[in-house]
């Protein structure tokens, strides 16, 4: 048995965010305070790529989660790139940083809720204007080979067409 020692953990849900070309999107970071641990946290991400931003936001004393919006680049990537979400507070004079576990927000049987370990926090920034090429293209047929099936065509729904000439 030792004295308590304050501390937290932190989570970020959900694992994997798509966000628009110059446009933001929330991701909500919850914290587990352990050992009696009532103080303010401060959420920012650490070294983030270039491009991609996020204001700080304070976790208040008491407050278990907070909403902390991710800024995109004005170019989309290519790729998915990784993000970490850092805390910060100040416990008497030592100061702790802990990275936030990228998690996923799940329901079970319809009522429990889990947030399920993740590897990575992935966001993709993509262009909303972007048309992908069509899978198929069409061959291009000379204009001739066009006149004579349509020919052949009109010619084969003619003959279908035609009386028989039994008693009719």
């Amino acid at each position: 048995i030792s004295a308590p020692q304050p501390d937290f953990e932190l989570r970020v849900a959900p694992s994997g965010v798509r966000i628009r070309t110059n446009s933001s999107a929330p991701v909500t970071v919850y914290v587990q305070r352990k050992d009696g641990f009532t103080g303010s946290i401060k959420l920012e991400l650490k070294d983030p790529p270039p491009g991609f931003s996020a204001a700080p936001v304070k976790l208040a004393s008491g407050q278990n989660n907070a909403a902390l919006t991710i800024k995109g680049p004005s170019a989309p990537t290519m790729l998915p790139v990784d993000l970490v979400v850092v805390g910060r507070a100040k416990v008497g004079e030592r100061d702790i940083v802990h990275e936030a576990a990228p998690t996923d927000d799940r329901m079970q049987a319809f009522l429990w809720r889990h947030l399920v370990p993740a590897n990575d926090l992935k966001v993709l920034a993509w262009d909303p204007a972007y048309e992908p090429p069509p899978k198929r293209i069409a061959p291009v047929r000379p204009a001739s080979a066009v006149a004579t099936n349509a020919v052949a065509l009109t010619n084969l729904v003619n003959a279908t067409n035609a009386p028989t000439g039994s008693n009719a």
